[in-house]
């Protein structure tokens, strides 16, 4: 909980108070309650979160098929941030940014195959076969090398209909001689590195080289 200065920050059980500079937040409001931006919150939490943390939240901010941000204006907050604690956690996190994932665990996933030393795959885009039907869209996609990387949370698996469409579009895109790697959540539970050797398998197939 925050106060403007020169207010004293408040002290309570349960409560961590901060005191902020005038001007330094963009104040709002939500069901009449006063609340800093969005922006200001996450850059807030920088010296709280972890940077993969802190990328998560920063994708759901900018990414997602409704953006509440853009990458500009998450650039523009943390440029305001300068000299502040976290500031080089809000930055190495802002580097790592992108628009387009659709939930925690693809961020997760795509996070796990740059640092593998695999090249950055776009994020959720639709894709269009030989010739020009649209097949599907896609959720980490290697366009150049047709190879597709599907994360299956435990929803697809419980919505049977989901599961078929599913099951629908990779039978589609394999049909185009695309290559899919499935990742389920077991996955991304256990062995990571496994996670890395088969898409690299599935790149190098298509003709990627390191």
């Amino acid at each position: 909980m925050s106060t403007i200065s020169p207010a004293q920050s408040p002290r309570a059980a349960g409560i961590i108070g901060h005191r902020l500079s005038p001007g330094a937040a963009d104040i709002g409001s939500l069901r009449r309650l006063p609340v800093v931006s969005i922006l200001d919150a996450w850059c807030q939490c920088a010296t709280l979160l972890s940077i993969d943390e802190l990328v998560i939240t920063g994708d759901h901010i900018i990414g997602d098929r409704y953006p509440q941000k853009t990458g500009e204006q998450l650039w523009q907050a943390v440029e305001c941030r300068k000299g502040s604690r976290g500031v080089r956690s809000l930055v190495a996190a802002a580097e790592l940014i992108r628009p387009g994932s659709e939930s925690p665990k693809e961020t997760e996933l795509r996070l796990l195959l740059i640092r593998g030393g695999l090249p950055e795959p776009e994020l959720n885009v639709d894709v269009f076969g030989k010739s020009g039907r649209f097949i599907g869209r896609g959720d980490l996609v290697y366009r150049g090398h047709k190879v597709l990387v599907e994360y299956d949370g435990s929803q697809h698996a419980d919505d049977r209909r989901q599961f078929r469409r599913d099951v629908d579009r990779l039978e589609d895109f394999a049909a185009d001689d695309w290559r899919v790697v499935r990742v389920l959540k077991e996955h991304m539970n256990a062995d990571r590195a496994d996670i890395v050797t088969r898409v690299r398998n599935a790149l190098t197939s298509q003709g990627w080289r390191p």
